[in-house]
């Protein structure tokens, strides 16, 4: 029966319930596509490549037990990530993809995990984006390890980004080193730990997430209508109410008091048909 009485409420007020959809469908449309003409959806695809470098010492972790300067390498791969995504690293790397430098972004999730505040990384089809991470165990040591993943607009794009960021990255070491006269002996080395086939992934809100907020919203408006016209009526039965009360209220005061209703007050002017002849004379 309630469901009957929400029915019967929403279709005496099937204008407002018009506008409650026609919101819904501009929320889902608004989520799904850009303000454009003809319109186009948010969804696109995007060339994908993540790999894996692993920061040694000169002398190999895989043949030394404990080699020297392999205390630091942690906080050097912590390093490495931050210049990889926004420092000299980054223009190397995009030298060697062929591209401008301010044509590559790049995003460091190391330095986002010690800024709360920091933004998410940029967005977009046709961009080149470079993140980076530095690799934790389960206590929270910095490993020597960088993990990278390079988007491009084409998955093509992605695999040449992804050998260039190893290239780009060994290039940067190198030249510091020179320009440092660092011995031989005392440079750090990046080899590859693997680099996943580049592949092509669909980005952007997903059809379902429009439905959801479309949905959202109408059953929001419905329920709103409907419980601003049960406030509504509720309201005018309470004022109808202290009407009755205040009436009944009234008539009890003037039966208490003993006077005559004005209704039930004798006319003087009025004469008697029923009053003796000498009580008329």
């Amino acid at each position: 029966m309630e469901t009957v009485k929400i029915l019967r409420v929403l279709w005496r007020r099937r204008l407002l319930v018009g506008l409650v959809v026609l919101a819904a469908v501009a929320t889902g449309a608004i989520l799904a596509y850009e303000p454009s003409f003809p319109p186009q959806t948010r969804q696109y695809d995007v060339g994908v490549a993540n790999g894996r470098l692993l920061v040694d010492t000169p002398r190999s972790q895989v043949v030394d037990v404990a080699p020297r300067g392999s205390e630091t390498l942690g906080a050097r791969a912590g390093v490495l990530a931050a210049l990889m995504a926004e420092g000299t690293a980054k223009e190397a790397i995009a030298r060697r993809a062929g591209l401008p430098p301010d044509e590559l972004l790049g995003y460091s999730r190391t330095v986002a995990e010690t800024q709360p505040t920091a933004s998410e990384p940029p967005e977009g089809p046709g961009i080149h984006l470079l993140t980076t991470r530095a690799v934790r165990d389960s206590n929270g040591v910095q490993l020597p390890i960088v993990e990278f993943q390079v988007q491009a607009p084409t998955a093509a794009g992605a695999a040449a980004l992804a050998a260039a960021t190893v290239a780009g990255l060994r290039d940067h070491l190198a030249s510091k080193a020179v320009g440092e006269d660092v011995a031989a002996n005392r440079r750090l080395s990046v080899s590859e730990l693997g680099i996943e086939p580049a592949g092509v992934v669909r980005r952007g809100p997903p059809p379902l997430l429009a439905f959801g907020a479309a949905l959202f919203v109408l059953l929001a408006g419905c329920a709103a209508i409907v419980m601003v016209t049960g406030l509504s009526r509720a309201w005018r039965e309470a004022e109808r109410a202290e009407r009755d009360s205040d009436g009944e209220q009234a008539s009890a005061a003037d039966a208490g008091t003993g006077e005559p209703r004005l209704d039930t007050v004798a006319d003087p002017h009025r004469h008697d048909a029923f009053a003796p002849t000498a009580l008329r004379r």
